[in-house]
């Protein structure tokens, strides 16, 4: 990564539970784990995130309209990150 880069874009950023939980990923990510009998489980409490972890897991896979909000939720978050995760991966 070249200097100039690494200026205008922070290799990592931060960002919360909530956010991912509510961009979808977290459903595509555990749909994945599922696979293999694991799921991140993200707990609330009175609506303010408590805890996340790994877990076992019986379950395989979600209903079909949680995968449908999910990946509606994962294109739109696509669509309006494109440009940032575009210039994640350009070349100098």
């Amino acid at each position: 990564m070249s200097k100039s880069k690494s200026k205008k874009h922070k290799p990592v950023e931060r960002k919360s539970w909530n956010a991912f939980r509510s961009s979808g990923l977290l459903t595509f990510i555990n749909t994945f784990l599922h696979l293999f009998g694991w799921v991140i489980i993200i707990e609330y409490e009175d609506g303010l995130f408590k805890d996340a972890y790994p877990a076992r897991t019986q379950w395989r896979g979600f209903p079909e309209e949680s995968m449908t909000k999910a990946y509606t939720n994962v294109t739109k978050m696509l669509a309006k990150d494109i440009d940032t995760l575009v210039a994640d991966v350009k070349e100098d």
